[in-house]
């Protein structure tokens, strides 16, 4: 998708999804938080709807640059936790007044500990959209389990 850059596909990393109009800030995002590997980092230059991200990439966390809300994005409605980046409190305040929905806010230059804490303060739940790969693992064991049953009955069958 166009505007959409997706860093290298690792499984069981929270999955951060950064919406700003500046690539500095995308590109200093992804420095801050790719090094040692617990974030899956994808960027957007606007708002689009989640499912348009990528087929099957669902994040678990939105970070929103505040110039996109101040420039009338409109409410965000996402069903995921989203924090918005702003450049003062009281930048901050005022869109978390008229976005109800935000789950809190960090500064756009902050460091690697302050978005681990914010990060890690989000309350995730259970994730939405379950990983494929255990999807393929239930799947391998339901059909041993099978297999197991079927050949038990042969067995009896035959003797």
């Amino acid at each position: 998708m166009k505007g959409v850059r997706a860093s290298p596909n690792v499984t069981n990393q929270l999955r951060v999804l950064v919406l700003s109009p500046h690539t500095g800030i995308n590109e200093n995002l992804a420095r801050t938080l790719s090094p040692d590997g617990r974030y899956e980092l994808r960027s957007a230059t606007a708002p689009t709807p989640l499912e348009m991200t990528d087929a099957g990439w669902r994040p678990d966390v939105v970070l929103v640059d505040g110039t996109l809300l101040q420039s009338g994005a409109g409410v965000l409605g996402w069903p995921v936790p989203t924090l918005v980046l702003a450049a003062s409190a009281a930048d901050a305040e005022a869109i978390l007044a008229r976005q109800p929905s935000l789950h809190g806010w960090l500064r756009r230059d902050a460091t690697y500990v302050e978005f681990e804490r914010a990060l890690s303060s989000v309350d995730l739940g259970v994730r939405p959209y379950p990983d494929r790969r255990a999807h393929v693992i239930a799947g391998a064991l339901i059909s041993i389990a099978i297999g197991f049953l079927a050949a038990t009955c042969a067995w009896l069958l035959i003797a």
